[in-house]
């Protein structure tokens, strides 16, 4: 039976845990059933100064770092709504998961993650809170995010054009023969094959997969 995450590789769990603790003494590492969380007092920074503070709780998946944290926000201070960027079971929805190798890429540390979009998170709600707007352009919730993301890079808001690359992203295996979901009418090894190798290396199928059923 493979070992979570923390047990496999305790020294990589070490330093990631003394990295944390050193920037953020008001988190805490702790283990329950199995499982590596981390929580306490969460404080948004200008320079020096604090700002801002978040209760926050962090549940680490058995495989971490393949796949990221979940993040709560605990005080009971940002409602669970679709219009917070919360899922109803309280966990934070800190971006698109097919957009992570351009936020979170392989090899980004537990305290980057924390530095980068999860602070990141927690300003747009302390922003939103004040001003009633969101900071940095913040993307829909849903099937309407994940269409966002997509039209990015892209290059198109035609839905069913995206809907056709994120099928064939979505495939363990892709052919050249098939049509290039650029709607070209062109096979896609004469098209843009490359382009859709180069998106596979980003976004793997399993995830492009979980978000292509969103839609159905």
């Amino acid at each position: 039976m493979r070992k979570p995450w923390h047990e496999a590789n305790p020294a990589f769990y070490a330093k990631e845990k003394e990295q944390v603790e050193a920037a953020n003494p008001n988190l805490h590492f702790s283990t329950r059933n199995g499982k590596v969380f981390l929580s306490g007092s969460f404080p948004l920074k200008d320079g020096e100064r604090v700002v801002d503070r978040y209760f926050i709780e962090i549940e680490f998946p058995f495989n971490y770092p393949c796949d990221l944290p979940m993040v709560r926000e605990v005080g009971g201070r940002i409602p669970h709504t679709a219009d917070r960027h919360m899922y109803a079971n309280g966990v934070a929805c800190l971006f698109v998961p097919d957009e992570r190798a351009w936020i979170c890429p392989e090899g980004t540390s537990l305290l980057e993650f924390l530095d980068g979009p999860v602070r990141n998170f927690f300003l747009g709600q302390s922003v939103f809170e004040m001003e009633g707007v969101w900071p940095f352009g913040q993307r829909s919730h849903g099937v309407q995010g994940i269409l966002e993301f997509y039209a990015e890079i892209l290059g198109t808001n035609d839905r069913a054009t995206i809907i056709r690359y994120r099928d064939v992203l979505r495939r363990k295996h892709v052919k050249g023969h098939w049509p290039c979901p650029c709607g070209s009418d062109q096979r896609l090894r004469k098209c843009h094959l490359s382009q859709i190798v180069e998106l596979r290396q980003k976004i793997p199928p399993p995830l492009a997969y979980q978000s292509w059923k969103a839609f159905y």
